[in-house]
């Protein structure tokens, strides 16, 4: 016993140094008052059974029992295998003694140690595994978020409405400085403004498909702006240009033509309304 203690202390005192000079190095050492007062909850036999036998409790309880059941089957193998050598260790000396334990300690030791790293390594790819799945999202979690990122549908729908409901009021503005509405006649409508003084080429006021060409033929009608059908003029210039545009130069014979027939039938019109007033 002497002798195993000669060789024992000086490690674990080494080992009581190097883990005092760690633990001083990052901190040093604190004293909580009151975590020394009693707490007769943790001494619960109810609580401590609950947790056993929670979900999380078993999980642990087999992750402890698995590398122990290890562990004690290589034990006893090697025990048994070495039990002739111990029956008859009365008649050692205490060096050869010494020498058997300690050679029976170190096959112990690291084939346990061997079990214990092949279970670290299982239990790592399980708690990295466990920890992405805890870190993916619900069903419900992704509708949350989707949401949360595009806004509460009844404040969407009432921003859609105000945003037709300035298109038509801006709409309404526009087509009012309209030269001509050239339609397609249901499916589009253009609006072009063209004043000679002021204009080099004509100006899209305002376009539309389906139900906004409809608007437009309608504030047209209101604001008596002659309306012209022209399928393939209305698509390209629909296409083409946008609201605020000049249209493109390769439409200004077709558009030229529309404006100058329109000039000389206002013409016609302003000449027999004089000559009926005369």
């Amino acid at each position: 016993m002497l002798a195993l203690a000669q060789w024992v202390v000086p490690v674990l005192a080494l080992a009581f140094a190097v883990s005092l000079l760690t633990h001083t190095a990052q901190g040093g050492f604190v004293f909580v008052t009151e975590s020394l007062k009693p707490n007769w909850g943790r001494l619960n036999p109810a609580n401590n059974v609950k947790g056993l036998f929670s979900p999380a409790g078993l999980s642990r309880l087999l992750k402890s029992l698995a590398p122990f059941a290890a562990i004690l089957v290589l034990a006893v193998s090697i025990l048994d295998r070495s039990f002739p050598k111990i029956a008859h260790a009365a008649r050692w000396d205490p060096h050869e003694i010494l020498s058997q334990l300690g050679s029976l300690l170190f096959e112990l030791a690291w084939k346990f140690g061997l079990v214990l790293l092949a279970w670290a390594g299982f239990d790592y790819f399980l708690q990295n595994r466990n920890y992405e799945r805890s870190l993916r999202m619900t069903k419900q979690e992704v509708k949350q978020e989707r949401k949360d990122l595009d806004g509460n549908p009844q404040i969407r729908g009432r921003m859609r409405r105000l945003r037709r409901q300035m298109m038509r009021k801006m709409m309404a503005k526009d087509v009012q400085r309209a030269t001509a509405v050239i339609t397609n006649p249901t499916h589009y409508a253009v609006a072009i403004e063209y004043r000679p003084e002021t204009m080099s080429a004509p100006v899209v006021v305002a376009k539309g498909r389906n139900l906004f060409a409809e608007r437009i033929k309608q504030l047209a009608r209101l604001h008596e702006i002659p309306i012209v059908e022209n399928r393939i003029l209305a698509q390209a210039l629909y296409k083409s240009t946008e609201v605020g545009q000049s249209i493109p130069p390769k439409l200004y014979a077709a558009v030229a033509e529309i404006l100058a027939f329109l000039y000389r039938a206002q013409s016609r019109m302003l000449a027999q309304k004089q000559g009926v007033a005369r």
